[in-house]
């Protein structure tokens, strides 16, 4: 289950008297008994020893923003909900950069991944307290590669543009940024700065009723459009996570089915082109402070 190894990311280790904010596998019984806390073992034995453990109730509970704690095991709360399109000053103190249309306007490549780092480096500081509310995760939703056909959609200042090759570059380097690919060994660990969440998978830019609408899209602008920004974020970037549009796509490529259209917004967490590690948040850099580097 390789996906499931993000859930390592919310474990901690204060025995069953354990606190909703408590950081990951600190203070372990005595008697070792949780195998994904032992840093010895290998990634796919910690996750396995972690998913056998939780019931499938507990399991459910993991799949939503507001994840609750599960105390016996030592896992806390985590809310997967963090934005960082241009920043994460939606929750605090922090860097707001200036809207994508406008960064990607500079063309600057070096640029892109310069913002993805900076963001992704005060994301850790927003994460130290290891709260679990909202807008304080590693698991960042952004960045938005759709492309930008029609200023009626509202949300075009989120994306690089209409271009898809220029919304490929900023996918695959602001990514890059975002989970540290750039960093030394010895400064990440060998784990991500945090989980960068490309979106929406495809063909979105319809606000008003975007959880029934039906985007009309031909085969041939599909492939030449809307996917190679996608593409390129997954193959170059390592894209750590997708997510999904909220409603049906597309009725020219597929029937339209009406259970298949999504209530919500959904990240799926996938391996993709990265190692089950790649996933992992479990052992960040050294702390630093949200007040810090700006």
């Amino acid at each position: 289950m390789k996906s499931a190894g993000i859930l390592l990311a919310l474990a901690s280790a204060h025995g069953t008297a354990v606190p909703d904010t408590a950081p990951p596998c600190v203070n372990e019984p005595a008697t070792g008994a949780w195998a994904w806390c032992d840093t010895s073992l290998d990634f796919d034995t910690r996750v396995a020893a972690l998913v056998g453990n939780l019931t499938n109730d507990e399991k459910a509970d993991l799949l939503v923003n507001a994840a609750g704690a599960v105390p016996r095991l030592g896992l806390s709360a985590y809310n997967w909900w963090s934005e960082a399109l241009h920043g994460v000053a939606r929750d605090g103190v922090a860097t707001s950069w200036p809207q994508i249309i406008g960064v990607a306007s500079s063309f600057n490549t070096t640029l892109f991944g310069l913002l993805g780092g900076l963001t992704g480096t005060e994301a850790r500081g927003m994460n130290n307290a290891l709260e679990g509310g909202l807008y304080q995760g590693l698991t960042l939703w952004a960045p938005n590669v759709n492309i930008f056909r029609d200023p009626r959609w509202g949300r075009g200042q989120e994306t690089p543009g209409e271009d898809p090759t220029l919304n490929g570059e900023y996918a695959k380097h602001y990514v890059r940024g975002l989970q540290g690919a750039d960093l030394s060994a010895d400064a990440s660990g060998g784990f991500l700065l945090t989980s960068a969440c490309l979106k929406h998978y495809a063909a979105y830019s319809e606000e008003t009723g975007r959880d029934s609408f039906a985007a009309v899209v031909t085969a041939q602008d599909m492939e030449d459009t809307y996917l190679p920004a996608f593409e390129r974020g997954v193959e170059k970037g390592a894209a750590s996570c997708i997510m999904c549009r909220s409603d049906e796509c597309c009725d020219s490529l597929a029937p339209a089915s009406s259970s298949s259209s999504s209530s919500s917004e959904f990240s799926l967490l996938l391996s993709l082109s990265s190692p089950p590690s790649s996933l992992l948040l479990l052992s960040p850099p050294p702390p630093l402070s949200s007040t810090g580097a700006r």
